[in-house]
């Protein structure tokens, strides 16, 4: 349990890197958020900072905000761009939701509201990054689209689901054509 002032200088450094992912000032960002253990951020210990400063890290955060998956298509821009900060936050903090910093209601203009519009940026910069690994370091030439396998599955994603492609011709994932209130929740293993 965290006293309050633990509590009170985790808001503080968290409003602070928000500022600083608002300016696109990323590794500044993660370096203030790194003044934080990741156990207090709810990780688990699962990984360090050293992984969010990473090149990998780096390159997510950044596709966060110059990527736009075709999922989004339609999505109000002043609204896209309110929440890629907030997406940006999720993924370093780990949090499901903008809410912990925004709370604001966005009307996104599409059918995804503001967290699964968060998580859809925050899916799109690590399948992006996946993939360019796997083509890159370990040789990868094919792929399985998976799908979340539960009842929120809509019919597009279940159609692309267990279909092997080659790397260069993977469908975009999270899949633009997914109708799902939740987005799309598929994903990509390497297979050879």
């Amino acid at each position: 349990m965290k006293s309050k002032s633990e509590e009170e200088r985790q808001k503080r450094i968290e409003q602070e890197v928000l500022g600083l992912l608002r300016l696109h000032r990323f590794e500044e960002a993660v370096r203030t958020a790194s003044s934080l253990p990741l156990m207090t951020l709810g990780v688990g210990g699962m990984m360090d900072w050293g992984d969010y400063l990473s090149k990998e890290g780096m390159n997510r955060i950044r596709d966060i905000f110059d990527k736009t998956p075709r999922i989004l298509k339609g999505i109000d821009k002043d609204c896209l761009e309110k929440l890629r900060p907030l997406a940006a936050m999720m993924y370093i903090w780990g949090d499901k939701s903008v809410r912990s910093w925004e709370t604001e209601n966005m009307e996104t203009g599409i059918h995804l509201d503001a967290d699964v519009v968060a998580r859809m940026l925050i899916f799109h910069a690590h399948n992006l990054n996946e993939i360019e690994e796997a083509r890159s370091l370990a040789g990868f030439k094919t792929v399985e689209v998976l799908d979340a396998r539960d009842e929120n599955v809509c019919p597009a994603c279940r159609e692309i689901s267990g279909k092997k492609y080659k790397i260069e011709k993977v469908p975009e994932v999270p899949y633009p054509e997914c109708t799902s209130d939740m987005g799309c929740r598929c994903t990509i293993i390497f297979i050879d």
